[in-house]
């Protein structure tokens, strides 16, 4: 039987609840494998504890598994946005290129899919690329400004990506 090594970052608040619920129904789904799961406590309790949101090893950690289940991280009443941000989310993002949220999903027959439409279509051929500094996703990329829906998006691809899946 297959093993999957799943590390589990449950995050804040009410992520510790449904993370603990959606790794249940995942270990209940999973027939002919097993699923190995590792709990990592960074959130932004962990940071009040310990002045990081992971450890400076965090990534190193979690390139030994098959997945990683991040619940939501975030409590803006006690830790800035922008350090979890920055000090947990967008490295993980960032190291194991996840820029896009694609959940897989399954159309009934003749149901068109929200990003296949025409609008979308048309305004996602004009992208017009400016300094990263603009977003929350800065680094040495640029990002992406979709006129349309006046907000960023990281790069390019991940419209592209997020479109065809649909």
């Amino acid at each position: 039987m297959t093993t999957y090594k799943i590390a589990a970052i449950p995050g804040d608040g009410i992520g510790t609840d449904v993370t603990e619920a959606a790794l249940e129904v995942a270990t209940a789904a999973c027939t002919g494998a097993a699923l190995e799961i590792s709990q990592f406590p960074w959130s932004c309790e962990y940071y009040l504890e310990t002045g990081r949101m992971m450890p400076e090893d965090g990534i190193a950690q979690l390139r030994g598994f098959d997945s990683i289940y991040l619940g939501a991280v975030g409590w803006p009443e006690k830790v800035p946005d922008a350090v979890s941000l920055h000090g947990l989310l967008l490295p993980i993002r960032k190291e194991f290129v996840q820029y896009a949220n694609i959940r897989p999903h399954r159309l009934l027959p003749g149901v068109q899919g929200p990003l296949k439409s025409a609008f979308l279509q048309a305004h996602t051929t004009n992208l017009t690329p400016h300094p990263a500094p603009c977003c929350a996703y800065s680094g040495p990329m640029l990002c992406f400004s979709v006129v349309a829906f006046s907000n960023h998006i990281n790069m390019k691809k991940a419209i592209i990506a997020v479109t065809k899946s649909a």
